[in-house]
């Protein structure tokens, strides 16, 4: 379905992005940078095409180009809620929780995105702040009920604190949602 609509629109920023997350989650990450590289280089000004191409060289780990990417991105929409989440997540990964947690409270005051509050749980819950945690994360699933990583994360948060009957319903519903993922698996024992 991606290289059916790259096909008919090459800019095309959802399959843009699926097809770099595709290519990530198959340990080919190079293959998004290079395909979304070429059309990025060619379209500077497209906000949908420079998120994607921050999106593929996070996935590839070159966290300074990628940081590049999502800042062109606010340049050009500074109320970006995705452009804020993928920035967030190059802070994280550069291990700058602190800069990751201001820039998602800046994307929560414009949109409570399930995403961007599962991030900022992902923060609280490293910090052991679990019982708020644990609401940001019931906010996102109350948001958006199919949205698997704030199950499994949740499900991991009611392991954490020992409440097993609660982790179990939890991660049932995102094994139901994504069957092969491994780590709601995990967490689930």
């Amino acid at each position: 379905y991606c290289n059916a609509a790259l096909a008919k629109d090459r800019k095309a920023a959802g399959a843009l992005i699926l097809f770099v997350r595709i290519n990530a989650y198959q340990n080919a990450p190079d293959v998004g940078v290079k395909k979304v590289e070429e059309i990025a280089n060619s379209m500077p000004q497209d906000a949908g095409v420079q998120l994607a191409y921050g999106e593929a060289l996070l996935a590839a780990n070159r966290l300074d180009l990628a940081l590049a990417a999502a800042t062109r991105v606010l340049k050009l929409q500074e109320t970006s809620v995705p452009a804020m989440k993928l920035l967030a997540r190059i802070y994280l990964a550069m291990g700058r929780p602190v800069t990751a947690e201001s820039i998602l409270k800046r994307a929560l005051d414009i949109e409570r995105d399930a995403e961007a509050l599962t991030l900022m749980a992902g923060i609280r819950y490293t910090d052991k702040e679990f019982i708020e945690a644990r609401v940001l994360l019931e906010e996102a699933v109350e948001q958006d009920g199919g949205y698997v990583e704030a199950l499994n994360s949740l499900g991991a948060l009611y392991v954490a604190v020992r409440s097993f009957e609660a982790a179990e319903e939890t991660l049932q519903k995102a094994l139901a949602i994504a069957p092969t993922m491994a780590e709601a698996w995990l967490n689930l024992g």
